[in-house]
């Protein structure tokens, strides 16, 4: 079966559901009313159009087009287009499919703040698993990631930043797989990256999750849960990098995948990615009308 639909901002509708093209009209409103003058980027996978459910993605393309980004196939394949819950998702495999941007992401330079949310849902998999990362070495390119690890008896999900090669690593807490965050839930998986040399982690380091401040479903994650390792956590006082060191190459989004070598195994649905610090009533705005965009409630898995 072909699920057609309209391709980016200047895309036309074909035979999708009215129902489909209102929520996703609507949805696409209320991240313009929320981002301003500030989006980076919005993916959408409603916005796909012209591909059978089963097929491989190769493609995929902003559908607000600020700076015209689009994510493409890198190593071996591309993620299926598939859906969860009644809505179009892109299926990961865990082994070997991944998309990374293609155009230089030069809208980053000199930016300190950046606010992400994403919808997943995790299949299986052990270890720890890339979901975005800006760059394929985040840890040493004044880069970030987000990730998980299902079977971490101290995390589940996983966000970091770093300034060239300190990092702060900053985890939602799990328990033997979702004590607090279960990962296997779908999810609406948000962070407020903060590199104005804030400073402090969680709890376990005397810290107030004021750099790296994670989110679920829209509820901010508790400090006195949060896991950030119990070591020293660092101020990130720099811009994101542009530049890979190792290389001089400019830097790329890696979804889904790690230099082939780390892969995400579950659903990825809308990305929402905003170049300042949503406030935590905005967080919770966007998360829940992504969480209605994919047919589901505002409950969020902490307990």
């Amino acid at each position: 079966m072909i699920i057609s639909g309209f391709g980016g901002k200047n895309g036309s509708l074909s035979s999708r559901s009215t129902g489909i093209r209102e929520k996703t009209d609507g949805f696409l409103s209320i991240v313009r009313s929320i981002a301003g003058g500030d989006l980076l980027f919005c993916f959408d996978p409603s916005t796909i159009g012209g591909i059978a459910l089963g097929d491989e993605v190769t493609e995929w393309r902003d559908a607000l087009g600020a700076y015209d980004t689009y994510f493409a196939k890198i190593g071996t394949a591309g993620p299926s287009f598939g859906t969860y819950n009644g809505e179009p998702v892109l299926n990961f495999n865990g082994s070997n499919t991944g998309l990374r941007t293609q155009e230089v992401d030069t809208q980053l330079l000199g930016k300190k703040d950046l606010s992400l949310l994403l919808f997943t849902k995790t299949n299986a998999g052990s270890g720890f698993q890339a979901v975005l990362e800006f760059s394929n070495l985040w840890y040493r390119h004044g880069a970030f990631t987000v990730g998980e690890q299902r079977d971490s008896s101290d995390f589940s999900g996983y966000f970091a930043q770093s300034n060239n090669i300190s990092q702060l690593n900053v985890s939602c807490p799990a328990g033997a797989n979702g004590t607090n965050v279960d990962v296997d839930l779908p999810l609406v998986r948000g962070v407020v990256y903060n590199r104005n040399g804030a400073g402090g982690g969680g709890a376990y380091s005397g810290g107030d999750a004021t750099t790296t401040k994670p989110y679920i479903n829209g509820i901010a994650i508790p400090t006195d849960i949060i896991y950030d390792g119990g070591g020293t956590t660092y101020n990130i006082d720099a811009p994101f990098a542009q530049i890979n060191p190792a290389t001089g190459d400019f830097m790329y989004f890696y979804l889904a995948n790690r230099a082939n070598t780390i892969h995400y195994n579950g659903s990825i649905g809308t990305i929402v990615a905003i170049t300042r610090a949503l406030t935590d009533s905005e967080m919770d705005k966007l998360s829940k009308a992504i969480l209605r965009k994919h047919n589901l409630d505002a409950s969020a898995p902490i307990k």
